[in-house]
């Protein structure tokens, strides 16, 4: 089944629609969490690889944190 933004005809679809734009909302609420994170950090991490390395446990954790919450939008999907 397509989703297609064009013609709400009844009130479940806006409902859906209204589903879908808050969802899409939240994720990027929390992507641009994570990444003022590692703006805000931009000297305490490097790429090694493929990973983020950071200077200390707090700010490795806090990282998972936001990444965690993250992960939890999406499988929410909300």
């Amino acid at each position: 089944m397509n989703k297609c933004v064009g013609d709400i005809t009844d009130d479940s679809s806006a409902d859906e629609l209204e589903d879908m734009i808050e969802e899409i909302t939240e994720t990027l609420d929390r992507s641009e969490d994570v990444i003022d994170f590692l703006i805000e950090n931009k000297d305490n991490w490097q790429i090694r690889g493929e990973n983020i390395a950071f200077r200390n446990d707090s700010l490795t954790a806090e990282y998972d944190r936001l990444i965690s919450l993250l992960g939890q939008v999406r499988q929410a999907g909300l």
